[in-house]
């Protein structure tokens, strides 16, 4: 009896440690499934949300890509905003007057600890704009980092000197105070660029030219428009679609301009239109040519300034100017229609009584310097609501006038009146803290009188040493 009955508690136990485990096992196994059914949902559900944010950066950026083909210029960053789930952002960063990248970002938690995000990057180029400025659009900013510039190549001429320039695929157009007022040099090899003979025997005369600016018509022709250093005739423009035979096409007089300063001073190409300005005098200092025939130019408004006319730039029917006047160092105008004597929209007095002397302007942000005096000669501008407010976004104490600027990319290249330094390159990436590129003095003295860019070289006309010089990055 007790073994039967020992045996049949010992039979219990057995059953009841197999009900136990088979429990066991079926948990375990429950549980399995449990995690891999929530791991399989977490997988589909963060396919799901980079899919989506996929198609939402892309249609943000599509829809910037249609945004900048009808207003480039008002192509701008857009800070980071909720969409959902999601924070997006737009930016956008102006690689030269034609040329944009803009970056579109989706982020989102895809747990506590982990974000995830979808980037795209594109950039954008402005076609309008490269028609408007006669082609005369940098194709690319710079990719060296300009700490150590260099001569690369040089030329000069005589008899004078060179009074400005201007730089189209290669070829440099060189204005200048004598005879024959015009001179061009093949740069194409810029370690030893050669200026043209004149088959034709191209001569404007004695008077000189004080201003240049080359660009293409809507029908591919090239030409020079000249701010002409004479009573009369202050607008000339010339053929220079053959470098070797440039041709004098026609001239226009600035009417009611006399006194003792009626010369043609200053002059700026934009959507086939013509700005030139004289320097303070008798009459209207600021004048715009319709010049969609180029052997044609006509007359379509002035305006009284009171104040010389140093520099211009045109964007938007926006004309920016830098001036001689003390309390208007910076005017800028509408110039809509001309006919109705182009209204201002904003005056801007900066520090101190020096002229106002260069200016460029790309995206949002307007470059300005002044002739050398104490305190600032060089300052960054916000122009994206001129009508409203230009806001300081930085200015620098160079130690000497900034008589010449051009921007690309993140970099500010700028001619000097001080003969020892005169070339200087500031990183303007934080606009509102420009830091100096170049810490050591450009080793060539020089007295520089215009600055221009193009594919990863800088071009420098002088009134000393040589009237073209040419500048790398090695």
């Amino acid at each position: 009896m007790k073994a039967g009955l020992t045996g049949k508690r010992k039979s219990r136990g057995s059953a009841t440690i197999e009900v136990v485990i088979a429990f066991a096992v079926m948990s375990l196994t429950m549980t399995a499934a449990i995690v891999i059914t929530f791991g399989t949902q977490a997988v589909a559900l963060e396919t799901i949300l980079n899919h989506e944010a996929l198609t939402k950066t892309s249609e943000e950026l599509e829809a910037a890509f249609a945004n900048g083909q009808q207003t480039f210029s008002k192509l701008v960053s857009i800070a980071p905003a909720n969409d959902g789930m999601y924070v997006k952002s737009i930016t956008v960063d102006d690689l030269t007057r034609c040329l944009k990248k803009v970056t579109s970002l989706f982020t989102w938690q895809a747990t506590p600890v982990r974000p995830q995000q979808v980037l795209l990057t594109t950039e954008i180029s402005d076609r309008f704009g490269v028609l408007a400025n006669g082609t005369d659009c940098e194709a690319a900013p710079p990719l060296h980092d300009w700490i150590v510039p260099l001569s690369l190549g040089h030329t000069t001429f005589t008899p004078g000197v060179a009074t400005g320039l201007d730089v189209l695929n290669g070829i440099v157009y060189m204005s200048s105070n004598k005879s024959p007022g015009v001179r061009i040099a093949d740069a194409r090899h810029p370690g030893s660029p050669t200026l043209f003979t004149y088959a034709n025997g191209f001569d404007l005369g004695s008077d000189g030219v004080n201003a240049i600016d080359a660009a293409k018509n809507i029908n591919g022709k090239l030409y020079a428009y000249l701010a002409h250093n004479a009573a009369t005739d202050q607008l000339q423009v010339i053929d220079v679609s053959d470098p070797e035979n440039p041709a004098f096409v026609t001239a226009r007089s600035l009417p009611g301009v006399a006194g003792a300063k009626p010369e043609g001073w200053s002059v700026y190409y934009y959507d086939s239109r013509l700005y030139i300005g004289t320097r303070r005098t008798v009459g209207r200092e600021f004048h715009v040519f319709d010049v969609t025939d180029p052997t044609n130019p006509i007359w379509l408004g002035s305006r009284e300034l009171n104040h010389n006319v140093n520099a211009i730039i045109v964007r938007d029917k926006i004309a920016y100017l830098a001036t001689s006047g003390n309390v208007t160092d910076l005017i800028v105008l509408d110039v809509s229609d001309p006919s109705t004597g182009m209204p201002t929209i904003k005056n801007l007095d900066l520090s101190g009584n020096h002229d106002g002397k260069s200016l460029y302007l790309l995206g949002m942000k307007l470059y300005f310097g002044k002739l050398t005096g104490s305190g600032p000669d060089f300052y960054v501008l916000d122009v994206s609501d001129p009508g409203h407010s230009i806001p300081l976004l930085a200015k620098l104490d160079l130690g000497t006038g900034a008589l010449g600027i051009r921007v690309v990319g993140h970099l500010a290249f700028v001619i000097t009146s001080n003969p020892s330094n005169p070339f200087l390159v500031w990183d303007i990436s934080d606009s509102s803290h420009p830091t100096r590129v170049n810490p050591v003095r450009f080793a060539v003295t020089q007295t520089a009188t215009g600055i221009d860019y193009e594919d990863e070289l800088v071009y420098i006309s002088n009134q000393t040493n040589d009237a073209l010089r040419i500048v790398y990055s090695p």
